[in-house]
């Protein structure tokens, strides 16, 4: 009894199952029967009835059992007596739904046509409209303290300043910061400006008649003669003037230009005389000022350095014998204790020695810039070499002069005039160096004095 009711209730789920199988699977039905039916002839089988009134008698009559308790009959299930092989079921059971469109097999549609829903795009949302910012408000600015005033039992201190030269009259301030330069530097008065590069000379147009006159006079020796003269200077130049890249080629292109109108245009050998004649005197030069240098340089050269060890052992022996000498100054005046004329003296000197001292530096630095840099020294220079540590010397006696007449003061902060009263003869020493370093200084210190002294004079002259 159990037996068959345990079979009864497998059927009944089986066919349950078969009938929720039919259900999702009603549009396949069709299908499949239809493929069957191209197969084979289908059996005689009882017509099946719609899949929907199937299901719904069937979910009724499970309510029904449900309620009552009773077992009710399996009802028929769709689809019932159709027999499928494995292949066409799982063709059926394999096809997606909603299938990506009618497979052809054949020349013939392999499923049901399927109905894709047109799906609207949904609407962009609507952009947001910034909403404007509030302007900033203005800030309001700090009110400013006013500087507080010091009071009279407080003590303001001054920052030292560095000295500052003025002349009486219209105070003529020299900066002191300014970094060394051209300005500052001795002006050499032999500097020339440079010559200008030697440009091709035009040659002149001649018609075929004076062509012809000028050929049949021409001196071909004198042409052999300038051809062995440009010979020569393409030999020397590369030897002895190599070191000299722009001379070197100024001269080459010139004998080149000399060269080219003698081999094409001999009727015009003139004009190549006249630019050898032109490389000739630049090449002379040249040679002249390195010989010159090697000669009376050197000879400048000691001399120079004779005279500045000269005045610098006056100087130091003006600081380590100054009492002896003081006092013997002093017995050649006539006077017992050495006095402010004594000072006055030996402030005097040192004026002079390092005016002497600023020549000297100032020489060899126009020196220097003859022999090495520039490389044009002159021996009819040689005479303002020997002269410039004299001039030194009386420059710084001017100096000296234009302090102690009071046309010279130093003005400055604190420590310079604390400098001042301890050791006063420095100061003076420094202006005489740099006169005789630079006597362009000086001169125009006193160019400045006389229009102090005479304001319309130059005026009036002009």
């Amino acid at each position: 009894m159990s037996k068959k009711k345990s079979s009864a209730e497998g059927s009944r789920a089986k066919k349950v199952g078969r009938g929720v199988d039919a259900l999702f699977s009603d549009t396949r039905e069709g299908t499949a029967r239809r493929r069957a039916a191209r197969k084979s002839p289908p059996p005689a089988t009882e017509p099946t009835r719609d899949a929907e009134a199937e299901l719904e008698s069937m979910l009724e009559a499970e309510a029904r059992a449900a309620t009552t308790g009773s077992d009710t009959e399996a009802p028929a299930v769709a689809g019932e007596g159709v027999t499928l092989t494995d292949e066409e079921l799982l063709d059926a059971i394999d096809v997606p739904p909603g299938g990506h469109g009618p497979a052809k097999e054949g020349g013939e549609e392999r499923g049901l046509p399927v109905t894709v829903e047109e799906i609207r795009p949904a609407a962009p949302p609507r952009e947001e409209e910034p909403t404007p910012e509030p302007s900033p408000l203005p800030k309001r600015e700090k009110p400013r303290k006013k500087p507080e005033r010091p009071s009279a039992s407080e003590s303001t201190e001054v920052p030292p300043s560095r000295p500052r030269v003025y002349v009486m009259g219209k105070p003529s301030e020299v900066n002191l910061d300014r970094p060394p330069g051209d300005s500052v530097r001795p002006q050499s008065p032999f500097i020339r400006p440079e010559p200008p590069p030697l440009e091709e000379t035009p040659l002149p147009e001649h018609t075929p008649e004076e062509e012809a006159t000028l050929r049949a006079s021409l001196d071909y020796a004198k042409i052999a003669e300038l051809h062995k003269r440009i010979d020569l200077l393409y030999d020397k130049v590369p030897k002895f003037i190599s070191n000299r890249p722009a001379d070197t080629e100024q001269i080459l292109g010139t004998l080149r230009q000399a060269r080219t109108i003698l081999i094409e245009n001999p009727e015009d050998f003139v004009i190549a005389e006249y630019k050898i004649q032109q490389a000739m005197s630049l090449y002379n030069r040249i040679e002249n000022s390195e010989k010159w240098g090697d000669v009376y340089g050197w000879r400048v050269f000691y001399f120079e350095v004779v005279v500045f060890f000269l005045l610098l052992a006056s100087f130091v022996g003006l600081l380590a014998f100054g009492t002896e000498f003081s006092n013997f100054l002093a017995r050649l005046f006539g006077v017992e204790n050495p006095g402010q004329e004594v000072l006055t003296a030996i402030g005097f000197w040192s004026t002079l020695v390092w005016g002497g001292i600023g020549g000297v530096v100032g020489a060899l630095y126009i020196l220097w810039t003859h022999v090495s840099q520039r490389q044009d020294f002159e021996r009819q220079h040689v005479m303002w070499y020997i002269g410039q540590p004299i001039m030194g010397l009386i420059l710084g006696g001017v100096t000296f002069l234009i302090i102690n007449a009071g046309l010279l003061s130093l003005q400055g902060g604190q420590v310079a005039a604390q400098s001042l009263r301890t050791e006063p003869q420095f100061f003076p020493a420094l202006i005489a160096f740099i006169a005789g370093f630079r006597p362009q200084f000086i001169f125009g210190l006193l160019v400045k004095i006389i229009n102090v002294i005479s304001p319309g004079g130059e005026s009036g002259q002009q």
